[in-house]
């Protein structure tokens, strides 16, 4: 028996120096490299639309970053009617992406040059007396001072908004003008003083809730407005426009009366949980929201954008559900069917000792 013990360490101990010499030494690590001067700026251009089409009431969230390093900067809003305004948390976005996920994350540039988003840095014009313009409400609004305005003549408003620290420019009177025509009204948004030392407004969203027959997305640009900044290498980043947009069924957009190039990359029915979060976290009537409210997301990336008009949602007649496709994750297992043949080549010889034993233990007793 001392023999076969012998035998079977012997064994053993070249079966593992079998197996040792062929693992792989080390497992191939992973990094992340980049250049040390590189510096990326994420950007993001989201909007939440809640339609009460009972009320005819439009609830209008958005939410961007901006790189704010202007002496005085702002951003209008043209809306119909007069709106209220309100801050609200910026948790609603970060759970509508829960929804819909999984999600596409876009890092990209942005530049405030959309037309709720305008770039309203001062230029260093002189500030030309202002007439015809009606302000209908001064207030503040989380981070922004805010102004809702109204005009009989695009050359007034342009004009208020210079002498209020806001751009002043031929596209933007083109842009204006549109708006006062149609006797909508202004909403203009500037960085308050005391936000502005540190150079960049952070995502800050805030609702807008306003009467109108048809809701719609503030799309429209004025005429050679940038669309993007370009860095060192003459790159323009993409924009990314995300629109969650929450009615009693699945809706579809219009860019004007024509068609809107945007993909729906979410569509489906929210449910009881979700709907209540949602109310809570917008601060909006239980009634602007049926009992099961569809969601429908849009995501635009023309850049530039052919805002000529804006984008009207209106009832789709394609009521079916639609979600990304999963990301699946595969794990691979390798089997080493060398090593596998080599270690029942390994054992045969202890199976044979063990055999050999009980044949020794169980044979009669010589006399």
């Amino acid at each position: 028996m001392a023999r076969s013990g012998l035998l079977a360490g012997i064994l053993l101990t070249v079966f593992v120096g079998t197996l040792l010499s062929l693992a792989p030494s080390q497992s191939q690590g992973c990094a992340v490299a980049r250049r040390p001067e590189e510096k990326v700026l994420i950007a993001e251009e989201s909007a939440v639309i809640i339609w009460d089409a009972a009320a005819k009431i439009q609830h209008f969230i958005r939410r961007a970053t901006f790189d704010a390093k202007a002496a005085d900067f702002g951003f209008l809003v043209p809306t119909p009617t007069k709106p209220e305004l309100a801050k609200v948390d910026e948790s609603p976005f970060s759970f509508l992406e829960n929804v819909i996920a999984p999600k596409t994350v876009v890092h990209n540039e942005f530049v405030p040059a959309a037309c709720c988003m305008i770039n309203c840095g001062r230029l260093g014009m002189p500030p030309p007396t202002a007439t015809g313009v009606r302000v209908l409400e001064e207030k503040r609004v989380g981070s922004f001072d805010t102004a809702i305005l109204e005009a009989d003549d695009a050359g007034a408003l342009n004009a208020w908004l210079a002498k209020n620290g806001y751009a002043s420019n031929p596209e933007l009177s083109w842009w204006l003008g549109q708006y006062v025509q149609a006797k909508w009204k202004i909403t203009a948004f500037k960085i308050a003083a005391d936000q502005k030392e540190s150079g960049t407004v952070g995502s800050e969203a805030i609702r807008m809730s306003f009467a109108t027959d048809r809701p719609f997305f503030p799309y429209r640009e004025p005429e050679g407005a940038p669309n993007a900044k370009k860095d060192g290498n003459g790159y323009a980043g993409r924009r990314l426009l995300r629109v969650f947009f929450i009615a009693d069924q699945r809706f579809t957009g219009t860019l004007g009366d024509g068609p809107w190039n945007a993909r729906v990359y979410w569509a489906d029915r929210m449910d009881s949980q979700a709907r209540l979060e949602m109310i809570a976290k917008l601060g909006v009537p239980e009634t602007s929201m049926s009992d099961q409210p569809w969601m429908t997301t849009f995501e635009d990336s023309a850049s530039p954008r052919p805002a000529h008009d804006e984008v009207y949602f209106k009832a789709d007649s394609d009521q079916t559900t639609k979600h990304p496709p999963d990301n699946v994750k595969t794990n691979t297992i390798l089997m080493p069917l060398d090593l596998i043949v080599l270690g029942l080549l390994a054992l045969l010889p202890f199976v044979w000792l063990i055999r050999a034993a009980r044949r020794q233990t169980h044979a009669p007793a010589e006399k």
